[in-house]
């Protein structure tokens, strides 16, 4: 899927963390810019700035950010320890289970967080891939736009292994065109 910087895909369908055990997302990225700050792809729910849940993958800087968010709680960041490589294909897998969240990047771990408050996580808006769908007092926003390739977009209502991890980056090579 090639994303100019405007465009997104609505999913239609969210990511519900209030009643799932865990969530593991993966896909395959290629950009041309290492510092712009954009998403891959993104949901969240906003009441307040200070009463959200959100749940998204962006890059930041020539790093790979995965966020949640819980109601009432603190915001878990984790970040990748080393940058993509621009103008080359990258993988990502995210995982957030047990209040934990990790990133891999081309199918090695980078980072683990662990959540450090307890709040409540709700159903949140649809996902948007190439951007972050934000909501705030109902109304849907949609920010922060990714400018390249996605492909290989897959979502595990389990946390997976590793080994899998892996597995799947040694496996599975991206299939869309160059720009």
């Amino acid at each position: 899927m090639e994303f100019d910087g405007e465009s997104y895909i609505d999913s239609g369908l969210g990511i519900d963390l209030a009643t799932s055990d865990a969530v593991t997302i993966m896909l395959w990225f290629k950009t041309d810019d290492p510092s712009s700050y954009s998403w891959l792809l993104g949901s969240g729910t906003k009441v307040s700035n200070e009463n959200k849940t959100a749940f998204g993958v962006n890059l930041n800087s020539g790093k790979v950010m995965f966020n949640t968010a819980t109601y009432g709680g603190e915001p878990l960041v984790v970040q990748s320890s080393t940058p993509y490589q621009a103008g080359t294909w990258n993988h990502v897998a995210c995982i957030f289970s047990e209040k934990r969240g990790q990133l891999y990047l081309n199918g090695r771990l980078e980072a683990t967080e662990e959540l450090v408050s307890d709040g409540s996580f709700s159903t949140l808006t649809p996902l948007a891939i190439g951007a972050d769908n934000d909501t705030f007092g109902g109304s849907g926003t949609i920010y922060m736009h990714f400018t390249g390739l996605l492909d290989d977009l897959v979502v595990f209502s389990r946390p997976l292994t590793p080994t899998e991890i892996a597995a799947y980056y040694n496996s599975h090579a991206p299939y869309a065109t160059d720009f």
